[in-house]
């Protein structure tokens, strides 16, 4: 193989790196978020089956609750989540535009020291 293909290869291997390793950092961060909203019962699990024995055997009250009822004012506005949820839009828009503008943007010319 020649020089000049290997750096070919070389650069546009390169470039696929660059191009994905923010995308992976977002979604290498993003998983252990989502990981960690999930409650976790980190008891072992002699703990836990004693728990839920523990909670099968609570007497209930033979008497039923009342429901409690809250009555709230809604004015009906929901401005702020329609521009929070446009803005996201627009900035989801624009990143994706700026990846296909970096995929599809013609070559630069190259200095050379010839």
């Amino acid at each position: 193989m020649s020089r000049s293909r290997r750096q070919r290869r070389h650069s546009a291997w390169r470039w696929w790196i660059r191009t994905l390793a923010f995308p992976a950092c977002v979604v290498a961060l993003a998983l252990p978020a989502s990981a960690a909203a999930a409650p976790q019962d980190l008891r072992s699990p002699d703990a836990r089956d004693a728990a839920q024995a523990q909670s099968r055997t609570i007497d209930l009250p033979s008497e039923p609750a009342t429901p409690t009822v809250i009555h709230t004012s809604d004015d009906g506005g929901e401005t702020l989540p329609i521009v929070l949820s446009s803005m996201a839009l627009l900035v989801a828009l624009a990143g994706i535009g700026v990846a296909l503008g970096a995929l599809y943007r013609r070559p630069r010319p190259r200095w050379t020291a010839r």
